[in-house]
């Protein structure tokens, strides 16, 4: 992820002026330093990879599909030549 610039002595300085004591001011400003925040080039970068995920994905779908297709033609058919002797001795 891209680095945010952050005035940590601007930010400690705030939280001072508001009454906060000074080690919760220096405390509060570590944990915001080190906490991970997600620019627009990290969210446009994600969008990027779900877009190629949603491409594979729909494209193995497909192949899935007609995977299927072809096993329940398979089925029908040997299910027809199952069924002609059947048939063939109903008309004797």
């Amino acid at each position: 992820m891209t680095a945010i610039p952050f005035d940590t002595h601007r930010f400690v300085e705030n939280l001072r002026a508001a009454g906060v004591p000074n080690e919760q001011a220096v405390a509060h400003k570590d944990a915001l330093a080190n906490a991970a925040f997600a620019t627009g080039g990290d969210i446009g970068e994600l969008r990027g990879e779900i877009e190629k995920l949603e491409i594979k994905m729909k494209a193995e779908n497909d192949r899935l599909n007609t995977k299927i297709d072809i096993i329940l033609i398979g089925l029908a058919l040997v299910i027809g030549l199952l069924a002609i002797p059947q048939v063939g001795g109903l008309f004797q």
